[in-house]
């Protein structure tokens, strides 16, 4: 064995930039794959030392000035490891100008906290400066990208007070785990003491109680007695919020994220195996006459094969130890760019099983493509291998050679180089494949970006609202009027907005006028509920699907234990979460005076759509801080519909820098396949090199014939890449909607398919000029004297 593997590292060292871009291609792959499974299992690890070591609540609830003697109540109840009471006011804030971000009001999450130093649930860490006293606010670190204050800066919020502004001085800066980055939520989050924020919400107790559990199997029959807990002790509260154990924040996004990156760094493997086939092709072809003589002694075809093979191991091990050494650098870039948006303190984990599958698919890639041409060569006779010589003398017998002979109507230049490619089909085809495989892959890139932004602008049309209003107390009915009397307003309709449940399944429920504007309303079955009609109900397809019914079934809906009976009218299709990391949760429509009885609010309403005359985020922000002005007496409370845009648009972004990464991993290995292909093809024919360049061939002929080689490889390559795309496209697509939650369609243009064309050729092109220049920069005698 140590005799083999001298003699595979003297074969391998003998022809070195082809055995070192084969070995490039190799640890692509490898360090795809380390850097995917490293990035992917050390974020979700940390999510969970997260929701361990900083307590991260288990259960939660809205309630209303909440009494802290309700607590000790609370963590008596079995499985009820701790509880944390806590005040919560959305409102607006302005920071100083002086950092060129302007004076307008953005939003943002003021949390009140008793006491700072012993936060059970929830755990808020100080980075910098000190826990806020009165008159004082900690800023979370996710919020200062947006919103650059500094300790000691004087920040201005607004108070539940009509007009009323507080100013509040900075302590310090901290850092909640596991909380959704600012950026994303398009809300920033600051903390304060829990009298300060009573105060600015107008509240005189907790509105937010949190739980963490001892025994996450047993949640359900927790939140129930949470539930009959506070219902005995007359504590007003919403619904219990259970998380879901196998989830975390953002999960399906990234999720989405990385399997597409693994299918990518899958095709680059596909080109490193061709790289390993065509480079062992070509030692096994220059050394025929080795393998006579090693057989004329004796050697048996078996013990040839082993030399080959171990060759190929060579190139799979160091391959695999180098790309495994990039790969957990890239690992460290993909956390570097993800945790923030999750919050998360990652660091640099050493994941063995990154390493492991890298070593065992690198290693075995280079291995299972060097074995064809290994056991194709080495069979080979004695008497075939010692009377070898260079072409073999079967050339221009083959199918496609005497079809490559009969082409006519073609520059002399391209038939030319078309033939020479028939030289060594073998090898040209590999070529082609793997430049097939880096255009598909570009063109799938392109249609699966395209795919997921039509679909996002597809989602957010539904809703052809530019803000929400809702009032933590019910308004009159008429509020509408009212609203709709603010200067910016354009028009409001008087909206429902409850969870509750259609036979037995949980359920977003809407009540909407039955001629809303509002709501572009997609019914791909039956029908729209018509006015005047009180019991009329539509579901969307995944409700529907969830709670087993039709159209024309009748259906129960249950709001807060009230229930009454409908008639399902209509299926329709509306697939937008509630935000990050939410699950999907079907949506049922009835009309809105109808979910107000069942409510138990009849005449009143707490829950408005609203369009603003200028549309745009600042003049969005404007109208929002109008309405906060004129009626925050009244609790009410605001969010822009760009904010959910954006942050859709900001995992869109993640997945398209994903995507594109990958693509250009992939390109080069294709890249690679066309410079190993042609540089071993100006090897091979240094001799006739020699003879064009004697019989007068200028530099720019010889670089013509090479240059067009590849262009000939690149042009055959997008044939199969365009033949490929689209079920590669329509398979990432898939994937990716399958991850997110909601159906994507497959987008391919024909603006796609001539990019993809073109970039095949420019790859092809630029990857054949150092090949063409190295042959055009050949000697005569150099050439002439090539054994």
């Amino acid at each position: 064995m140590h005799t083999l593997i001298i003699k595979a590292y003297r074969d391998l060292t003998r022809r070195k930039l082809r055995s070192a871009l084969t070995l490039v291609g190799i640890l692509i792959g490898v360090a795809g794959i380390v850097a995917i499974v490293t990035t992917a299992q050390s974020l979700a690890d940390a999510q969970t030392a997260a929701y361990n070591n900083a307590s991260q609540n288990d259960v939660w609830c809205w309630t209303w000035n909440a009494s802290p003697a309700i607590q000790r109540p609370l963590e008596a109840i079995p499985n009820v490891a701790a509880v944390e009471l806590r005040t919560s006011y959305y409102t607006r804030w302005r920071v100083p100008a002086q950092y060129g971000i302007g004076t307008a009001w953005r939003s943002v999450r003021l949390i009140g906290l008793n006491d700072y130093e012993n936060v059970r649930v929830n755990q808020v860490l100080l980075r910098e400066g000190n826990w806020p006293g009165p008159g004082e606010v900690l800023v979370e670190q996710s919020s200062l990208d947006a919103n650059p204050v500094r300790i000691g800066d004087t920040i201005t919020i607004k108070t539940r007070e009509g007009r009323g502004e507080r100013t509040l001085t900075v302590s310090g800066i901290a850092w909640t785990p596991a909380y959704p980055s600012a950026a994303i939520l398009a809300t920033s989050l600051c903390y304060a003491p829990a009298a300060d924020v009573q105060e600015f919400a107008g509240l005189t107790g907790d509105n937010q109680i949190l739980f963490k559990l001892t025994d996450m199997g047993q949640r359900d029959e927790t939140a129930k007695r949470i539930s009959e807990t506070l219902r005995r002790r007359n504590v007003w509260f919403d619904q219990m919020h259970v998380r879901d154990p196998d989830e975390f924040v953002g999960k399906r996004e990234l999720q989405a994220v990385f399997a597409v990156m693994t299918l990518f760094t899958a095709l680059g493997l596909v080109i490193s195996g061709f790289l390993v086939a065509n480079t062992l092709s070509a030692i096994v072809s220059e050394q025929v006459g080795e393998i006579g003589a090693i057989k004329a002694v004796g050697g048996t075809r078996q013990q040839v094969l082993a030399l080959y093979l171990v060759a190929s191991a060579l190139y799979g091990v160091v391959g695999t130890v180098v790309g495994s050494i990039i790969g957990f650098l890239g690992s460290g870039v993909l956390i570097d760019y993800i945790a923030p948006f999750l919050t998360l303190d990652v660091g640099r984990p050493v994941v063995p099983r990154a390493f492991a599958l890298g070593a065992g698919v690198g290693i075995g890639v280079a291995i299972v493509a060097g074995f064809w041409p290994a056991w194709h060569g080495t069979g080979i006779s004695v008497r075939e291998a010692l009377a070898a010589y260079g072409i073999v003398s079967t050339y221009g017998q083959g199918t496609v050679d005497r079809l490559l002979r009969r082409v006519r109507g073609l520059p002399p230049l391209v038939l030319f180089s078309a033939r020479n490619l028939g030289r060594r089909k073998s090898r040209s085809l590999i070529t082609f494949l793997a430049i097939g495989v880096a255009a598909a892959a570009f063109l799938a890139a392109q249609a699966t970006s395209i795919s997921v932004e039509t679909a996002i602008d597809t989602l957010f049309n539904v809703y052809n609202t530019d803000a929400w209003v809702w009032f933590e107390e019910p308004v009159q009915a008429g509020f509408t009027t009212r609203l709709a009397a603010v200067p910016g307003v354009a028009a409001v309709e008087r909206w429902g907005n409850v969870h509750g449940y259609v036979q037995h399944v949980q359920a977003l429920i809407y009540g909407l006028p039955a001629d809303t504007q509002m709501y572009r309303h997609e019914v791909v079955a039956g029908r729209w509920f018509a006015p005047g009609a009180w019991d009329e109900i539509v579901l969307t397809t995944g409700l529907a699907d969830e709670a087993g019914v039709r159209v024309g079934d009748t259906v129960t809906m249950d709001i807060w234990g009230n229930q009454r009976a409908f008639q399902v009218v209509g299926l329709a299709v509306d697939n937008i979460t509630s935000g990050i990391g939410a699950t999907p949760i079907g949506k049922a429509f009835a009309p809105g005076e109808t979910v107000s009885r069942v409510m138990g609010r009849q005449g009143w309403a707490d829950f408005f759509a609203v369009q603003t005359e200028d549309t745009s985020p600042a003049g969005v922000e404007a109208v929002l801080t109008r309405l906060e002005d004129k009626y925050g007496h009244l609790k009410l409370r605001a969010a822009a519909a760009y904010a959910d845009i954006e942050y859709a648009r900001d995992v869109s972004r993640i997945l398209t820098v994903a995507l594109w990464a990958m693509v250009v991993i992939v390109a080069l290995s294709g890249g690679i396949g066309v410079l190993n292909t042609l540089a071993l093809n100006v090897m091979e024919r240094r001799r006739e090199i020699g003879v064009l360049r004697s019989i007068g061939a200028v530099d720019w002929s010889m670089v013509q014939v090479f240059l067009t080689e590849g262009l000939i490889l690149g042009l055959l390559g997008a044939i199969v890449g365009l033949l490929v795309a689209y079920p590669l496209a329509h398979y990432f697509v898939t994937t990716i909607a399958d991850n997110m939650g909601f159906p994507i369609a497959t987008v391919f243009t024909g603006e796609t398919a001539a990019a993809g064309v073109l970039f095949a050729l420019v790859l092809a092109a630029v990857a054949s000029l150092g090949p063409a220049l190295g042959a055009a920069r050949m000697r005569v005698s150099e050439a002439l004297r090539y054994e």
